[in-house]
């Protein structure tokens, strides 16, 4: 049985959907990779744990990431997307240039190709 784990965004004229399928199995190794990230942010940035990787508090500087530099943020969301790539996630969106059924984090290969964000750093 697959997981699915989706998130939609709607900002005016642009609009964005995506959703990743994974195995108990990939869930758990993500799960674990996810948590070990916040737990370091907790450590470096006085993060709390219980915080969530959600992109647009991490970028914007809000919520529990409003006294972590905008630097730190930029990169802890990059390892956020590095965990997601290498996990063993599946997304079946060929709309996004992915193949129904690929594996091997290709769901975040989708998001890589958009461009960086850049924060002025």
């Amino acid at each position: 049985m697959l997981l699915a784990f989706v998130d939609e965004s709607d900002h005016g004229d642009f609009h964005c959907f995506g959703a990743v399928l994974a195995d108990e199995s990939a869930t758990k190794g993500l799960t674990d990779q996810l948590n070990a990230l916040m737990a370091q942010a907790n450590v470096d940035y006085g993060v709390p744990a219980t915080t969530d990787f959600h992109a647009h508090s991490m970028f914007h500087g809000k919520e529990a990431w409003e006294t972590v530099g905008r630097r730190a943020r930029a990169n802890l969301h990059e390892k956020v997307v590095d965990a997601i790539y290498g996990s063993a996630v599946t997304h079946n969106s060929p709309a996004l240039g992915g193949a129904e059924g690929h594996a091997g984090g290709s769901a975040a290969a989708c998001v890589a190709k958009l461009p960086r964000p850049h924060l002025g750093v």
